[in-house]
């Protein structure tokens, strides 16, 4: 059951993630993310989870992830940063939506 669960959390993810362009993501990032982080804070923390996973930092790769993590939000109501710190620890075993939908559905338990 939470295998299918995760299966379209991932789905839904990537459609979303694909669908979406940012003339700059960690702003739009900065402005959407529950909390009052700036773009720095943002950025670093994501810069580390994207390296973990040996993703290039790009505007494209912010732009997905930001999707991915702002979705989840909206549909779980875990915080993104909260979602970034728990990748951060887990390191980078999987994909970032993947573990992103992992980390999103321990948190909301």
């Amino acid at each position: 059951m939470m295998q299918m669960k995760l299966l379209l959390i991932v789905c839904t993810l990537l459609v979303a993630a694909s669908a979406v362009e940012a003339s700059d993501a960690l702003e739009k990032m900065a402005t959407v993310f529950v909390g009052n982080y700036s773009r720095a804070e943002i950025k670093a923390e994501l810069d580390s989870v994207l390296r973990l996973h040996g993703m290039p930092r790009s505007e494209e790769n912010y732009s997905r992830s930001g999707s991915v993590l702002v979705s989840l939000r909206k549909s779980y109501g875990v915080r993104e940063m909260d979602i970034l710190s728990c990748m951060k620890g887990a390191g980078g075993h999987g994909s970032f939506p993947d573990l992103a939908a992992i980390c999103c559905v321990t948190l909301a338990e």
